[in-house]
């Protein structure tokens, strides 16, 4: 379930008319070959029309639309769907140790989730998953909207300055994260992806990556005896 915030920010986006339908929308997938699963058919009845735009880029949501973009991958009323056989963690199931192959393997099911240039192919997976030009970005697109939604509320009253580290980000993470841990958003973190604010510092933290950026005009203490320069 979406926070107040959330949906305080969805009510600031344009949304065009979108087929809602549970029943028409299941149908569609069906005839796309693709099975009509609960996620599929939720995200097209929570977010069908709904438009975001990313600098000069504009994502109109939805599996369904009457009138996509030329350039996307979507035709008019049908769903852009496909199966793979997706890698699997090896205890997740339990094969024989000589199904080497097998025991690595299962279905996946994605669908093309807006109508935008092809370039930027965003897709949702069967697991719930949002993916963009095949990476994965959240766990669900609700962790989605409600990070949009805090970064949104966030830039409407504070100013930022970005802070960046002589050390690599892991380095980084490793120090900084346990101070920042009690300011976790936790309905806009993942295991992809966390989102802190904490002593004045906004932290968005990946395995590998970390945006962070200052908030307001005070030096926040987290950064002490970690070397950084802002820009």
């Amino acid at each position: 379930m979406l926070t107040e915030r959330a949906r305080r920010y969805l009510a600031t986006l344009k949304r065009r008319p979108a087929l809602s339908d549970p029943a028409a929308i299941a149908e569609a997938l069906r005839e796309a070959g693709v099975p009509p699963l609960e996620v599929f058919v939720r995200f097209q009845v929570d977010f069908g029309g709904y438009m975001e735009w990313y600098g000069l880029n504009r994502f109109v949501w939805g599996i369904v639309h009457d009138e996509p973009d030329p350039d996307s991958t979507l035709k008019p009323g049908k769903v852009d769907g496909w199966m793979e056989m997706e890698e699997v963690e090896d205890d997740e199931f339990d094969w024989p140790a000589d199904d080497e192959e097998e025991r690595k393997k299962e279905e996946r099911w994605y669908v093309t989730c807006a109508d935008c240039h092809l370039s930027d192919h965003w897709m949702l997976d069967s697991r719930g998953w949002l993916l963009w030009c095949s990476y994965p970005r959240a766990t669900s697109f609700e962790t989605k909207i409600e990070r949009d939604a805090f970064l949104w509320e966030l830039g409407r009253t504070a100013t930022f300055r970005e802070v960046r580290f002589d050390a690599s980000a892991p380095e980084v993470l490793r120090i900084l994260l346990p101070r920042m841990a009690a300011g976790r958003v936790a309905e806009a973190s993942d295991e992809l992806s966390e989102m802190f604010l904490a002593d004045g510092l906004y932290v968005s933290a990946s395995r590998d990556q970390i945006y962070t950026y200052v908030v307001g005009d005070r030096i926040p203490s987290v950064l002490d005896g970690i070397p950084h320069r802002l820009v």
